[in-house]
C-alpha cells in the first residue's frame, strides 16, 4: 500500500472478432505486452479517458465500448515510475488504480496507425494467446478476471 495516492488510468480490452489488440509500449522488453490505455486527466470520466488514449495511442476512433468491468485494478508502482510521474504531472502517485472496459474495433486492422513514440509494435491475437504476452506480476491473473467477469455479464 503506497502512501502516495493512486492515479486513476483505464485500459481497454479491444476485440475484433475472436482476437485482442495488444500494444507494445516504447519501453517494454521484447517480451513484454499491455492491453491499450493509459491515464485519466483530471476533469475526464474514466470512460472518456480511455476513448481519448485509444484514440491517441491507435490513431483511429473506431470503438464501441461494450461494457466496464465491476473490477479495479489497483497496483504500486516501483519508486523510479512515481519518481518520472511527479517529473511529469508535478504530483506524487504510488501507483495507479486500472479501470478496465471491453470494446469493440469497428474498423478494419489498417485503420490503426499507432503512436510510434510511445508504441513499438502492435499485435492482435487470440484470448489464449493471451497468457504468453500478458507477463507483468499479477498481470495474466487480472485480464482472466476481466474477462471472465465480461463473460459472466453476456458481454463477451
Amino acid at each position: 500500500m503506497s502512501k502516495y495516492p493512486y492515479r486513476k488510468g483505464a485500459n481497454a480490452f479491444v476485440v475484433l472478432g475472436n482476437e485482442f489488440l495488444i500494444v507494445q509500449k516504447s519501453n517494454y522488453g521484447d517480451n513484454q505486452w499491455d492491453v491499450p490505455g493509459g491515464g485519466i486527466d483530471e476533469g475526464e470520466s474514466v470512460e472518456e479517458g480511455m476513448i481519448r488514449e485509444l484514440t491517441e495511442e491507435l490513431g483511429t476512433d473506431k470503438f464501441e465500448v461494450l461494457g466496464q468491468s465491476d473490477i479495479v485494478n489497483r497496483y504500486d508502482w516501483p519508486d523510479e515510475v512515481i519518481q518520472q510521474s511527479f517529473r511529469k504531472k508535478g504530483k506524487w502517485y504510488g501507483g495507479q488504480d486500472k479501470y478496465q472496459f471491453l470494446v469493440k474495433f469497428t474498423g478494419n486492422k489498417e485503420d490503426i496507425k499507432f503512436q510510434k513514440d510511445e508504441i513499438k509494435k502492435i499485435k492482435w491475437i487470440t484470448e489464449e494467446e493471451l497468457k504468453d504476452h500478458l507477463v507483468f506480476e499479477g498481470q495474466w491473473e487480472n485480464a482472466k478476471k476481466v474477462l471472465n467477469n465480461f463473460r459472466a455479464r453476456g458481454l463477451l
